[in-house]
């Protein structure tokens, strides 16, 4: 359990905070009466009208990597109060960026309230969270307030007309790139070599042709040519982020012994270079060398074992397909999950480690790694809905 405090209540019983006066947060389709509005990415939950603790309807998550998610604005050094009510299995949270602010995880026969009790810190904005449990779970009735007393309500205002939503211009306004770090297939003046992308800049970073918002505004497209420049440890071209912490200022390095670490991706491959159509689209890599990671080779999605081949994903991957994996490592073990199915689990120890998403190529058209026939503008390319890292 994390957070400040957590409670649960049964049907019928009254929460600790109703005695006292808060201020609503005011959240989209607390109910789920409006089908899947607000709640995130719409393939990981599901609406249910068989079971809910009030209206018609209420979520459903069925498998690992399933969850309703959706992000509100707070005010920084506040403390708020998160209640759901969950029937079956479930977790109920609130996170800012990667850090869990709070969370409560339950199992139960009968509608029940969790009551999360947590400090926003520095934050301006959270995710609340519904998420899978380890069997199926519904979720019903989020509400978000603050434990203080509320001022006086000022007079009215005429409603100014809404402004049409503006489309993301940054990856940063699609993706959380609090912790992360971009390589790039180019060789500038800019720092690094090649091309190295940290925060700040990160969050107003774009680059018209290896990262930028795709056409739909609702995914990040990572693109690396084969004649692109590569890192010393190297022959392959990558448009790549690598874990960070502390904001972004520091390498992440973790064990695989010591703590539960995962990354989930929602992604779709969209392009493979011309003659090796080979490009890894998830890793975990150690101090060392890549450990474990997801690779496409043509139309065969699969587990790569730092060079020798695992399990297979899929063997008619159909480019432009979006799907769902997931690493979770604790006590020395990888589990790999596959559209939200545990696909795989490699035990393994390791330290130093950190994860790593988008698109690195396994293609070239120089140097040691030169495939014949190659055309330096052959390219590799990913697109990503959504990308979390979690540690705990």
């Amino acid at each position: 359990m994390n957070g400040d405090s957590h409670e649960v209540y049964p049907e019928g019983t009254e929460s600790a905070s109703e005695s006292s006066a808060r201020i609503s947060v005011a959240l989209t389709n607390p109910g789920f009466e409006s089908d899947k509005t607000g709640w995130g990415n719409e393939s990981l939950f599901e609406i249910s009208t068989s079971d809910k603790h009030s209206g018609s309807k209420s979520a459903k998550v069925t498998g690992s990597g399933d969850r309703v998610e959706q992000t509100v604005t707070v005010t920084p050094n506040t403390t708020y109060v998160l209640e759901a009510w969950v029937l079956g299995k479930g977790t109920v949270g609130v996170k800012a960026g990667s850090t869990v602010l709070g969370s409560q995880s339950l199992n139960s026969s009968a509608w029940s309230r969790a009551t999360i009790t947590f400090s926003s810190g520095s934050a301006t904005s959270v995710a609340l969270y519904g998420a899978y449990n380890g069997g199926t779970g519904r979720f019903d009735n989020f509400t978000l307030a603050t434990t203080d007393t509320p001022p006086p309500e000022p007079e009215p205002e005429p409603d100014p007309e809404p402004d049409p939503e503006e489309p993301a211009e940054y990856p940063s306004e699609v993706l959380d790139l609090t912790h992360w770090k971009l390589t790039l297939p180019i060789d500038t003046s800019h720092a690094g070599s090649p091309d190295e992308i940290k925060r700040p800049e990160l969050d107003t970073f774009l680059d018209s042709t290896y990262f930028r918002v795709n056409a739909t505004g609702d995914a990040v497209a990572f693109k690396a040519h084969t004649g692109g420049y590569t890192t010393s440890g190297s022959g392959y071209p990558r448009s790549e982020l690598r874990e960070m912490t502390s904001n972004g200022a520091s390498n992440a390095s973790w064990s695989s012994s010591s703590g539960k670490h995962t990354l989930f991706i929602d992604q779709k491959v969209t392009h493979l270079p011309d003659v090796k159509k080979h490009i890894v689209v998830g890793q975990i890599h150690d101090g060392d060398d890549d450990v474990i990671v997801f690779r496409l080779e043509g139309q065969k999605l699969f587990i790569d074992l730092n060079g020798d081949d695992g399990p297979t994903l899929t063997s008619n991957y159909v480019l432009g397909t979006r799907f769902t994996v997931k690493f979770e490592v604790q006590n020395n073990v990888v589990k790999c999950y596959y559209n939200g199915t545990l696909a795989y689990s490699y035990p393994k120890s390791f330290t130093g480690a950190y994860f790593k998403a988008g698109a690195y190529v396994q293609s070239s058209c120089q140097g040691s790694k030169k495939i014949t026939g190659e055309s330096c503008s052959a390219y590799g390319e990913v697109e990503l809905y959504d990308l979390q890292v979690q540690h705990q």
